[in-house]
């Protein structure tokens, strides 16, 4: 959530670990019930915006705090909803529709030597029906269907699906996705059995070692804490490192670091050989820079080198669903992202963004070969470097947890498309997104 961001590096935040996210409901409450007690007590002091934003966010979560007992209801605003002294149970409803326009590049030279560009239009319906329970403190489910119903041109990227059907007879497909899950709260730890996607790490453009790029994960997690430290096991494990460090109020710097394998055997050379595979992410983030208030400013660069993420055999790939697990930059790429962005209101905000994207002819799928030297060395942005930059500007309208609108348009332009020299081109893409829960 963006307000726990900003609050963590205006320095008034505690009770929520903001590089593990999801977050619970109850890491949610007990963190809002903390700020709003600050608020309360004048010891911390929000602008208007910053109220309302948390007067809403408490509705939603239905925060009440009755002495030292934190209690959590559901909040009045589930299409029906039952609840009684040890359970809960609702349903709620979102519709929504989405319009993507995107010119994409034909394969056709033209004199100029750029491609052609064909204009297209999808349509996205959504029906969402959402149910979540709890029975007393032990036990939790939770289940998110997204039904797409698509017309006019179809996008690969949006929307992220499980399944995309075709319908006979119709110029027209269904696709779905679900996360669904059951939490079990024992003695020491949190056992979870279902879909569910994770992002670790301080990024919020992206994570190295686990992000919310791929579809949701079959997975067994197991979550422990204390503290200022948290435990997560589940199917599969790396190794990865993240800092944040608040030097000054409302100021953060973070890093990343994937250490993916290590070849220790080349001396000072041996981060520079082929198996040792590593990404690097380094971010900077300013809450209302130059005394300007409801804004933010993000900077943040990601560089992961030409093998990481790949495996041989090719089955033990670091990806779900063919999406990388991982930052969505993939192997041998690097990404810097500028985002700024300004609240007029507790409902309406606008975004504008700066992005620079290239990428080698490295890819996941591409092992280091077999038959190579085991001395190699693995190359910053190998061969043929496609680079695309993109300006973006967005304007967003919602309620938390009732509507949204938002309005985004983005012009790239790609040099070197598909790491083909001389492969250029300009791509605009606008979308227009909105949904009501009922």
């Amino acid at each position: 959530m963006i307000l726990f961001d900003r609050m963590a590096v205006k320095k008034v935040i505690g009770g929520i670990l903001k590089n593990s996210r999801p977050y619970s409901r109850g890491e949610v409450a007990t963190a809002l019930a903390a700020l709003d007690k600050k608020v309360s007590s004048n010891d911390v002091r929000l602008s208007r915006i910053e109220q309302k934003r948390l007067a809403h966010l408490m509705r939603i979560f239905a925060v009440e705090k009755k002495g030292s007992q934190l209690n959590l209801r559901f909040d009045n605003e589930y299409l029906l909803q039952t609840q009684g002294e040890t359970y809960r149970f609702g349903l709620s409803m979102e519709a929504g529709e989405t319009i993507v326009n995107r010119n994409l590049p034909v394969r056709v030279r033209t004199q100029t030597g750029l491609s052609d560009t064909t204009q297209q239009t999808g349509y996205i319906t959504l029906l969402r029906p959402t149910v979540t329970g709890q029975v007393r403190d032990s036990f939790a489910f939770y289940s998110d269907l997204k039904f797409y119903y698509l017309t006019g041109a179809t996008f690969p990227d949006i929307p992220k699906t499980e399944a995309r059907i075709g319908q006979a007879g119709l110029d027209a497909a269904t696709a779905g996705l679900a996360t669904s899950y059951a939490k079990f709260k024992l003695p020491w730890f949190e056992l979870l059995l279902g879909k569910e996607n994770l992002s670790w790490g301080p990024g919020r453009h992206g994570a190295l070692l686990i992000s919310d790029n791929p579809l949701p994960m079959n997975m067994v997690k197991l979550v422990a804490w204390y503290k200022q430290i948290k435990f997560h096991a589940f199917t599969s494990i790396l190794g990865s490192g993240d800092l944040d460090i608040f030097l000054l109020k409302n100021l953060e710097f973070y890093g990343e670091l994937l250490m993916d394998d290590f070849y220790p055997n080349y001396g000072l050379r041996s981060p520079f050989n082929w198996g040792s595979k590593l990404g690097i992410l380094l971010g900077f983030y300013y809450v209302n820079p130059f005394s300007m208030p409801n804004t933010d400013l993000r900077i943040e660069y990601t560089f992961v080198n030409q093998y990481t993420y790949t495996h041989d055999p090719m089955d033990t790939t670091y990806t779900h669903y063919d999406a990388v697990i991982g930052h969505h930059i993939g192997a041998d790429a690097d990404d810097l992202f500028i985002d700024v962005r300004h609240w007029f209101t507790d409902k309406l905000w606008m975004a504008m963004g700066y992005e620079l994207q290239r990428h080698g002819e490295g890819d996941v799928n591409k092992p280091h070969p077999t038959d190579a030297p085991r001395d190699d060395e693995w190359e910053f942005l190998s061969g043929v470097t496609e680079s695309t930059n993109s300006l973006s500007l967005g304007l967003s309208y919602a309620t938390i947890g009732r509507y949204f609108a938002d309005l985004k348009y983005t012009v790239s332009w790609v040099r070197n498309a598909q790491n083909k020299l001389s492969e250029n081109s300009t791509r605009h893409q606008f979308i227009l997104n909105g949904s009501y829960r009922f």
